[in-house]
């Protein structure tokens, strides 16, 4: 139990971290480019797509939609990066930082996330 909730914490810093970054890049941006997550540039005979979205993360409560679903079985030496864990998530994502913002995609639980070092 306390390793389960020693990963749940360190998800749960990871996200908080990763949504800081989120943050301050959007509030650098105008307000017309945050609104459009993706934008399609065509030169020649190359064209490349840039998507911006954002995932938003309930890792406690009723309904989690991240849920650890993997650890390593005692490993031989204790790590702190989570390396061998195997996380599920079934986040919404959002064209912009507000969990109430326009929803880009919510997809079916497919999505995983392993830490590997």
């Amino acid at each position: 139990m306390a390793m389960l909730i020693h990963q749940v914490v360190k998800f749960v810093i990871f996200a908080a971290f990763m949504a800081d970054q989120s943050m301050v890049w959007a509030h650098r941006t105008s307000h017309t480019h945050a609104q459009e997550w993706a934008k399609t540039v065509v030169l020649g005979k190359e064209r490349t797509t840039t998507l911006q979205f954002y995932f938003h993360d309930t890792v406690s409560g009723r309904n989690p939609s991240a849920i650890l679903v993997a650890q390593p079985l005692k490993p031989k030496y204790k790590t702190t990066t989570g390396f061998g864990v195997v996380t599920m998530i079934d986040d919404p994502l959002t064209a912009g930082p507000g969990p109430k913002s326009k929803l880009v995609w919510q997809g079916p639980r497919s999505l995983w996330i392993s830490w590997l070092g």
